[in-house]
């Protein structure tokens, strides 16, 4: 079961960029799967204007590169070429 957690992380993380994405706050905390771990989530701000909130650990391994519209366009692209 997962449980919000209130406590803020240690390092701010705010204007870290990860491709498109912009982290602009702080959002909350969840205990991982293992209730041994807090994971962070933040809010961010892509490049076309959309809002997302992202795991941290998916912005730091850049897995998470945009709110989702870098996949909308890679979608465009395969059926124009």
């Amino acid at each position: 079961m997962t449980h919000l957690v209130e406590a803020s992380p240690k390092k701010n993380r705010v204007g870290l960029e990860s491709g498109k994405l912009r982290v602009v706050s702080y959002a909350y905390s969840t205990m991982g799967v293992d209730e041994t771990q807090k994971v962070h989530y933040y809010n961010c701000e892509c490049t076309c204007g959309k809002h997302a909130v992202v795991r941290i650990n998916n912005i730091l391994s850049k897995n998470t590169r945009s709110c989702g519209c870098l996949r909308i366009g890679c979608k465009t692209r395969k059926k124009a070429g």
